[in-house]
C-alpha cells in the first residue's frame, strides 16, 4: 500500500528506470542534483529480479549519500510505458519482460515506506523540462516535449500540470500520423512520427541515399555494407563537416518533426517546444529543418519558430522528471 508524500522531506528521489540501466537521482527541492548512480538493470531475468534490481540501486544511492529512506520526500519512478498511478500497474514494455499487468508502486512501498509515484518516462522528461530546465528558463507554463532516440516519445504540460489523458495514454507524440502511405511503425500503423524520425527512419533516409551511388563522407565512417554500423552520430558528426547527404537526411527528418511540431501547435498553443534524447544532439541541421517546417505550415495563426529549442537537461533528463512528480505532489500535499 503507497504512503502519502512527505511535504517537509529535505530529499527526493528520482529514478529512470529501463531494459538496460536503472539510474537514480537524490534531489533537494530546488531541482538541484545532490547524488547520481546508476546499475544494470538485469530485466531480462524477469520482474520480480527487476524490482529488485530497482531497489537495490534506490538503497546504493543513499548508501553513497549517507541518507536514510525515511529522509525521502518521495520517490519518483519514470518508466518506458504506461503506468496507472491509482492501481500501481503498468504496461507492457518490450525491454522489460513480464512486465504487462505487474505491480510496479506495491513493492517497493512497502520495501522503503515511502510514496512511490509513478510516472511515463517522456511525461516526466516534459514536467522536468517546464520546472527545472527550458521551461523555467522561458518562463513557460504549457510546452510539448519530443524525446527522439530508438523511437519518438512524447509529452505535454498544460498550466504546469502533466497531460495523462482519461486512461494515462495521453501526448503519444511520436504516433501521430504524418503520412499514412508511410512506412509502417512498431506500433503496427503505417506513417506514425515514429516510423520517419526514430532510429531505425533515420538510418534508412541514410541508407536510400548511399545505395543510390550517392558519395558521401559517410562511406569512410562505415566499415562494410550493413546497416548495423551506421549511427544517427555519425550522420550527426558528417553533417557538420558540411556532408550534402547527411545533410539531406536531417533536412528530411526535420521535415516530418515540424509536421508534428505543427500538430502540437495547433492542438495546444505551447509557449515553448522542447526536443531531446540522443538524436537531437544533430543540432542546427536538424534544428533549422524543424523551424523552417513550422513556419511554412503554421499558418492559422503566427507562432514563434525560435521557440522550438533543445532540452537543458541532458542526461539528468529522466531523474530530474521523474523527481519533479514529487515535487510537485509535496507542494499540494
Amino acid at each position: 500500500m503507497n504512503v502519502p508524500v512527505d511535504p517537509s522531506a529535505p530529499v527526493v528521489a528520482g529514478l529512470d528506470i529501463g531494459g538496460t540501466f536503472i539510474k537514480v537521482g537524490l534531489l533537494k527541492p530546488d531541482g538541484t542534483v545532490l547524488h547520481r548512480t546508476q546499475l544494470p538493470s538485469e530485466a531480462e531475468l524477469g520482474w520480480d529480479h527487476f524490482i529488485d534490481r530497482i531497489a537495490d540501486a534506490l538503497e546504493l544511492a543513499l548508501a553513497e549519500a549517507e541518507l536514510k529512506a525515511s529522509e525521502l520526500g518521495g520517490v519518483g519512478v519514470g518508466y518506458p510505458g504506461t503506468v496507472y498511478p491509482d492501481t500501481g500497474l503498468v504496461s507492457g514494455s518490450p525491454n522489460v519482460p513480464g512486465s504487462q499487468g505487474s505491480n510496479l508502486v506495491a513493492p517497493l512501498a512497502e520495501r522503503f515506506q515511502r510514496a512511490i509515484l509513478p510516472i511515463n518516462d517522456a511525461s516526466a522528461a516534459a514536467l522536468g523540462e517546464q520546472r527545472f530546465g527550458a521551461g523555467q528558463e522561458y518562463g513557460a507554463r504549457n510546452i510539448g516535449l519530443f524525446t527522439l532516440g530508438t523511437g519518438v516519445g512524447g509529452g505535454v504540460v498544460i498550466n504546469g500540470e502533466v497531460l495523462f489523458g482519461a486512461h494515462h495514454q495521453g501526448a503519444e507524440l511520436g504516433h501521430m500520423v504524418v503520412d499514412p502511405n508511410g512506412p509502417q511503425c512498431g506500433c503496427g500503423c503505417f506513417g506514425c512520427l515514429e516510423a520517419f524520425c526514430g532510429t531505425a527512419g533515420i538510418l534508412r533516409s541514410a541508407w536510400r541515399r548511399l545505395q543510390a551511388g550517392r558519395p558521401s563522407l559517410l562511406w569512410d565512417q562505415i566499415r562494410a555494407f550493413d546497416e548495423v554500423e551506421l549511427t544517427p552520430k555519425m550522420i550527426s558528426v558528417a553533417a557538420a563537416a558540411g556532408d550534402a547527404v547527411a545533410l539531406e537526411v536531417w533536412a528530411e527528418i526535420g521535415h516530418y518533426l515540424g509536421l508534428g511540431c505543427v500538430t502540437v501547435i495547433n492542438f495546444m498553443d505551447p509557449e515553448l517546444i522542447v526536443i531531446g534524447g540522443q538524436i537531437a544532439k544533430a543540432g542546427e541541421p536538424l534544428f533549422g529543418a524543424i523551424r523552417q517546417t513550422v513556419k511554412a505550415r503554421q499558418r492559422l495563426n503566427p507562432w514563434p519558430i525560435e521557440r522550438i529549442v533543445p532540452a537543458r537537461l541532458g542526461e539528468d533528463a529522466g531523474i530530474v522528471g521523474a523527481a519533479a512528480v514529487v515535487l510537485a505532489a509535496m507542494q499540494t500535499a
